[in-house]
């Protein structure tokens, strides 16, 4: 699937829309992980942004804005989209989130060839 040219321009599409995302975006960082025949599939994403996490004391707080995914592609990604892989729960593990528990995380209904900016504005909803 690799070979493919329809999915290679997706994945060069959804790079050129990431990057310009957190260009314009003072909460987003992204960076595409290195793939050796093409675009990226692979990306990290850091958000600097307030969210609620469980203190060491246990009690829930206000994050100081540091949460950070993995997201990936699959090669099937135009096809299908499996939810417990495509976005991966990096940082902090002490989130607090009925749709989060770190690897996992649940951003609802995804649908085959979500765009990588819709994946990025789902997390950032959920944080």
């Amino acid at each position: 699937m690799t070979g493919d040219r329809v999915f290679q321009s997706f994945l060069e599409a959804q790079g050129e829309l990431g990057a310009e995302l957190a260009a314009n975006s003072d909460v987003l960082s992204l960076y595409p992980l290195g793939h050796a025949s093409g675009a990226a599939r692979r990306y990290v994403a850091r958000y600097s942004c307030p969210g609620v996490v469980r203190n060491a004391a246990g009690e829930i707080a206000t994050a100081a804005d540091d949460f950070t995914v993995g997201i990936t592609l699959s090669d099937d990604h135009l096809r299908h989209v499996d939810p417990l892989t495509v976005i991966t729960w990096l940082t902090p593990f002490n989130v607090v989130h009925p749709n989060i528990s770190p690897p996992y995380v649940c951003c609802g209904r995804l649908w085959p060839g979500i765009e990588l900016v819709d994946l990025l504005l789902h997390v950032y909803d959920l944080i």
